[in-house]
């Protein structure tokens, strides 16, 4: 990497860092929303295959920026795929902001991706409202990841899918996924997002209205308008 780029990235890092805070939901109005649905528990999953490696400091940066995002009464955990299969699938926490460390601990690993095992491991997990998942190739057999968004639409359970295109200049097929994206998120409910590593601000934005829709749906989430940069935006997404 040259020195003019690694410059420009360290720059861009900075300015991540000193972005304003994203403005957060109403705290109780989050916590009669959970305890009326009985959800309140979000799975935040990355894809750490090594098609992401180019750009993984910048969008772990970023990704680690979003969990500042989430509010208190939240329930997270943490699930990533690499080298064929999911390496780890946290326990939930109210403190989210404990995973931003973790996410500079993790390294991208060659081999195909395993969206299905982090999808199967959801349809096991009680009180979730929504997955979060932030990747840019699709490796696997379709028709699983069909079968389990079925399973996951019966459990209530919406797909929030931030689409990386990064690693289509290096010749991956980021046209497969988007294609797949869509249709998991046809099945389940939900969006399909671009995860712009320009506009980390706006990704940020996106997760603190998924948050608020994770308890609220779109009735709470259209009350969180004026609180909320990205809600509108989000809104039309589901829509």
């Amino acid at each position: 990497m040259s020195k003019d780029l690694i410059l420009k990235k360290q720059a861009f890092l900075d300015k991540i860092k000193k972005g304003k805070a994203v403005a957060k939901p109403g705290k109780d109005r989050l916590k009669k929303a959970a305890q009326k649905t009985g959800k309140n528990r979000l799975l935040f999953s990355l894809d750490a295959t090594a098609s992401r490696e180019e750009a993984w400091a910048v969008a772990t940066q970023i990704t680690g920026t979003m969990f500042d995002s989430v509010p208190d009464d939240i329930e997270v955990a943490l699930a990533y795929h690499g080298g064929n299969y999911v390496q780890e699938m946290t326990d939930f926490s109210k403190k989210p902001k404990v995973f931003a460390d973790k996410l500079h601990t993790i390294k991208c690993r060659a081999g195909a991706t395993d969206l299905n095992g982090i999808l199967r491991r959801a349809v096991d997990c009680q009180g979730l409202a929504c997955i979060v998942y932030i990747g840019d190739c699709f490796e696997e057999d379709q028709e699983v990841a069909e079968a389990l968004a079925k399973q996951l639409k019966l459990k209530g359970v919406k797909l929030f899918m931030f689409h990386d295109r990064s690693s289509e200049k290096n010749g991956f097929n980021v046209d497969y996924a988007a294609h797949v994206f869509k249709t998991l998120v046809d099945i389940t409910g939900g969006a399909v997002m671009d995860f712009n590593a320009q506009a980390p601000k706006k990704a940020e934005e996106l997760l603190a209205a998924i948050a608020v829709y994770t308890v609220g749906g779109q009735k709470l989430l259209k009350s969180q308008q004026k609180r909320l940069p990205a809600a509108a935006k989000l809104l039309k997404h589901l829509d």
